[in-house]
């Protein structure tokens, strides 16, 4: 190889990395209200969902909730990932939780307590996860919850694995939204990192 085709092949990949970087540079994710304003770290935001279910023994058993809302404070919203840190040790709340099974179809209600998420993050694909934990009765229920932005502020939730101490072991799918403490909506921007 004569020293011109070094030379060519060496300026033809430092313009490729050239025009990488700035592909690359562009790719952010933002929370913003509705005015397409970013929200600003300390802003308190609430991820709430109608149709989280979880499922056990291959579906046998279906566990749902007329609503399950986590309380959240914007810890960085840069661009590059977006940071929610849990209010309270226990962020979550449900409201008229019912269980059915395929062999007593009429739903019966129940309580779940302790209901929390760890932190999440939110990468520049408007992708992430949080660890989320309740009981019911003397089962301790806990697994990774992966989460999908579908545009907006609406986030699609699973199927994630949901492990279980004495009991079966569950998958949780379903829906949910995005609003500040005051219901105002907010979206996640995102574009996907090439």
């Amino acid at each position: 190889m004569n020293i011109k085709r070094i030379l060519l092949l060496a300026s033809m990949a430092l313009a490729a990395i050239a025009f990488a970087v700035p592909v690359a540079a562009q790719a952010e994710v933002t929370l913003t209200d509705p005015n397409e304003l970013p929200l600003e770290p300390g802003a308190k935001v609430t991820l709430t969902s109608t149709n989280l279910l979880t499922t056990f023994l291959a579906g046998s058993i279906h566990l749902k909730c007329a609503k399950f809302t986590f309380h959240y404070e914007v810890e960085v919203n840069t661009g590059e990932h977006v940071v929610l840190q849990p209010v309270g040790a226990h962020n979550g709340t449900t409201e008229q939780c019912r269980v059915q099974t395929t062999a007593f179809p009429e739903e019966h209600p129940i309580f779940l307590g302790n209901v929390g998420t760890n932190e999440v993050t939110i990468d520049t694909w408007g992708t992430g996860s949080a660890a989320i934990t309740f009981t019911r009765f003397t089962c301790a229920f806990s697994g990774e919850v992966h989460i999908q932005a579908t545009g907006g502020g609406s986030i699609s939730i699973g199927p994630s694995t949901l492990s279980a101490s004495g009991c079966p072991i569950g998958t949780m799918h379903g829906n949910a939204s995005l609003e500040t403490s005051d219901g105002t909506p907010v979206s996640i921007d995102f574009e996907a990192t090439p």
